[in-house]
């Protein structure tokens, strides 16, 4: 408060220096007739005949702080004063800048782009399109004039024959803080007494509680015993009466991704949620749990 307060009176001792009419508020966009530079150029104006633009600047005990709060140093402010800088307007837009005499000329540019574009060098980028046609002992500019001109034809984008690279989506997770938010399943095999002979685990793991929810053994492996297991571990749980279903992860199996699989989750609500190809640690919990149970 004791700062804002101080830059207003700053701001108000300014304008009444130039002799200005208008009080400025602090936090809104000056008009060009407000502003530092307009006030000054107003003074000079308004400055007898025969007065300089030094002469006509205020004293510059007060100008360095006004400089501060205006964003410019005071040398600006005095480069100015001494270029008649504070009568007219900024010159350097309109400033003639000379052209280098080693610059390419238009034949040339064009030459350069007709290369880059022709057949055997569509594909190649710009960094090794130099060196074949240094090759061949031809030289026509360095890589990053044909990279620069290039990027001014907008013709700087993938130039392999390979496909574009694509941005990685990075993937879905699924993250519980209460029960029946996260379920995790699979299925494991379990060894039977005679040899040879498996049973197939089917086991649903609620992920924040670590309760097993529903589970069911077989003798086989098919999409039809996962379907009873998820209607009934939904049934058992309640969750018609959720308002937020839980979200039901498994890996890539084709017994837990099978149609009928999906068709019962949709019927009851439930989220589907894979692991991703070739990754064989989405499904961690459940495989956690199926590496102590064996």
């Amino acid at each position: 408060m004791l700062s804002t307060f101080l830059g207003v009176k700053l701001v108000k001792l300014t304008v009444k220096k130039l002799d200005s009419i208008t009080s400025v508020d602090i936090g809104r966009k000056l008009p060009d007739e407000h502003s530092l530079f307009g006030l000054a150029k107003a003074k000079a104006d308004a400055a007898p005949a025969g007065t300089t633009a030094k002469s006509a600047m205020p004293d510059v005990c007060w100008v360095k702080p006004a400089c501060e709060m205006a964003g410019i140093d005071l040398r600006t402010l005095q480069r100015w004063q001494a270029s008649d800088g504070l009568v007219g307007r900024d010159r350097r837009p309109q400033a003639l800048r000379p052209v280098p005499r080693y610059a390419l000329s238009e034949a040339e540019r064009a030459q350069v782009l007709a290369v880059a574009n022709a057949l055997h060098f569509a594909s190649v980028p710009p960094a090794r399109i130099v060196p074949m046609l240094a090759d061949k002992g031809v030289c026509l500019a360095s890589k990053s004039t044909f990279s620069r001109i290039l990027r001014a034809q907008g013709k700087t984008g993938h130039r392999g024959r390979a496909k574009a690279p694509k941005a990685v989506r990075p993937p879905a997770t699924h993250m519980a803080t209460a029960p029946l938010q996260v379920w995790c399943w699979d299925m494991t095999y379990r060894p039977a007494q005679v040899m040879g002979r498996w049973f197939f685990l089917y086991l649903i793991l609620d992920l924040y509680s670590r309760k097993i929810v529903g589970w069911e053994a077989y003798d086989s492996d098919h999409a039809d015993h996962a379907v009873p297991l998820v209607r009934r571990t939904a049934l058992a749980e309640g969750i018609a009466a959720l308002t937020a279903k839980p979200v039901l992860h498994g890996d890539n199996g084709s017994t837990l991704k099978a149609t009928t699989v999906l068709v019962i989750l949709n019927w009851l609500g439930v989220k589907p949620s894979c692991s991703r190809p070739r990754v064989s640690d989405d499904n961690a919990y459940a495989e956690s749990l199926f590496r102590t149970a064996n």
